[in-house]
């Protein structure tokens, strides 16, 4: 049960970090929202 919860709450962090820096390389937040949906249903 814990593994998942963490593995939320480091992917939604990151997700929060990188859409701070959404302005500077949207790019690289789409591919990196859609690799950590892929490791998270892994």
């Amino acid at each position: 049960m814990l593994i998942p919860i963490l593995k939320y709450t480091i992917s939604t962090n990151g997700i929060k970090i990188i859409y701070n820096k959404v302005k500077i390389i949207p790019i690289s937040t789409i591919l990196f929202n859609i690799l950590q949906l892929i490791f998270f249903f892994i």
